[in-house]
């Protein structure tokens, strides 16, 4: 499906930002799927879903502020944190 979603959006010459909203609803979508059939959610997938989904949503609406690096560096604070919060140190 997602080859055939590329393929749409670059024979008819959508915006990027609806290529960006498709490929996020394909990537969210399948783990919903994969919750439905009581398999095991990545949360990767999840997460890195909705930031595409979020970031052609911010860019159809054409918003003033950088989406991606706003995420990038929150994500990457959150990512520091987590490395240095649980970090145990042996004797």
């Amino acid at each position: 499906m997602l080859f055939i979603w590329v393929g749409v959006v670059m024979l008819v010459g959508m915006p990027w930002g609806w290529f960006l909203v498709g490929v996020g609803a394909f990537i969210v979508g399948a783990q919903i799927v994969q919750q439905q059939r009581s398999l095991k959610i990545e949360v990767f997938g999840v997460i890195a879903g909705l930031i595409v989904l979020a970031a052609g949503v911010w860019d159809l609406l054409a918003l003033p502020l950088p989406l991606m690096p706003i995420v990038l560096i929150v994500l990457g604070g959150y990512l520091l944190w987590k490395a240095l919060s649980h970090r145990t140190e042996t004797p």
